[in-house]
């Protein structure tokens, strides 16, 4: 039999019917909360349960013991049910990334590994060190590689004009020293670089090899010839002690 709340005693099961969340409370205080799209209470002190939760949900009490129990028998066995559930998609994962951290590449480097993204990277500076190369830069931070780049781009914008130039290649035969000196202008200046290999990406950290690669395939554009590179977290005991349990327990009879 069910009927609207009246007088709450100890035993009985309040259906709540406006809430979204799961969640179980303290066996030990008599309260059972959870919900699939319904909600069922437990509790030794009915009346403080309602002076929290009732204030917004309605109540509906089942007093009928045959149905009482069938109802709790049914709302414990969907835990059970969810909670195997949600536990046998974790073990699953685990299972998974066990096998690929045991047969992963280490490419050359010691255990225990993480991977991180490098790239290619260009740093510019007027020190020594940045020897590999030269750029020609204006004061809009505008960058001219090459000095035919350059060449164009003075004479579109009137500072010379090709008559003033010789009819040959212009990389081959001037360079940008010789163009800087023809236009005096100091809004103008020459740059040296220095190109680095395997520069490691900021907040970049995977377990395996093949997540990096993953992560690389969907956010490549983000970075210049990225690729995986591995490392060793070098005397870091608690990672080496997680990556251990995860390759090493029995995760099928868990």
């Amino acid at each position: 039999m069910l009927k609207l709340a009246q007088n709450i005693k100890c035993g009985d099961v309040f259906i709540y019917r406006n809430q979204e969340q799961v969640a179980i409370d303290d066996f030990n205080r008599g309260c059972l909360w959870v919900t699939n799209k319904k909600y069922f209470f437990i509790d030794k002190q009915p009346e403080k349960l309602l002076y929290y939760r009732c204030s917004y949900a309605s109540v509906i009490i089942i007093d009928d013991e045959n149905q009482y129990v069938e109802i709790l028998e049914n709302l414990l066995g969907s835990i059970i049910k969810e909670w195997i559930q949600i536990n046998k998609q974790d073990v699953e994962f685990l299972k998974a990334l066990q096998q690929e951290l045991l047969t992963q590449d280490n490419d050359g480097n010691a255990a225990p590994l993480f991977w991180v993204v490098a790239e290619d990277k260009r740093e510019y500076g007027f020190a020594d060190g940045y020897g590999d190369g030269e750029i020609v830069c204006d004061c809009d931070g505008t960058e001219f590689e090459t000095v035919k780049e350059l060449l164009d781009f003075l004479i579109e914008n009137d500072y010379l004009s090709e008559n003033d130039l010789i009819d040959v290649d212009w990389d081959e035969y001037y360079s940008f020293q010789d163009v800087l000196d023809m236009i005096n202008d100091s809004d103008f200046y020459i740059c040296g670089y220095k190109d680095i290999q395997n520069s490691i990406v900021e907040d970049t950290f995977f377990l395996t090899k093949k997540s990096c690669q993953k992560h690389i395939e969907q956010n490549h554009y983000h970075y210049k010839n990225p690729h995986t590179y591995a490392m060793t977290a070098w005397r870091n005991p608690e990672y080496e002690r997680l990556l251990n349990i995860i390759k090493e327990t029995d995760w099928e009879n868990v």
